[in-house]
């Protein structure tokens, strides 16, 4: 279990190389170093890394404000987020997801708990 910051949108993760490819923006690639250095710090909680089989996610958002948010924009992030920490070896693994959006918190974030599934 991590608190980690508010995700920027998937739709504002990426932005494209003349020529082709894609490349992390630079929001994008703080909130993963972000996430995992929380992951480092809460890494006794997590048990054995990275995660290698099935796995169930359960998000609890907490918005920085009261505007309408995209969950299925945000979850992308996270799992990816989760990937690049090492908590598990590919977001494929996610087999199960819950996710359920909660009062805002100044600045927004997220409650993430993963579980492996045996």
């Amino acid at each position: 279990m991590v608190y980690m910051p508010w995700p920027p949108s998937i739709n504002d993760y990426y932005g494209n190389r003349r020529g082709g490819g894609r490349y992390l923006l630079p929001h994008a690639r703080a909130f993963r170093r972000s996430v995992g250095w929380l992951v480092s710090v809460a890494s006794d909680g997590w048990g054995r890394l990275p995660i290698t089989g099935p796995v169930r996610v359960q998000l609890q958002a907490f918005p920085p404000d009261r505007r309408r948010y995209d969950l299925d924009n945000r979850e992308k992030a996270i799992f990816d987020a989760l990937e690049a920490a090492g908590v598990i070896k590919d977001d494929s693994q996610v087999v199960e997801k819950a996710a359920k959006k909660m009062e805002p918190v100044t600045g927004g974030a997220y409650l993430v708990i993963v579980e492996e599934l045996l």
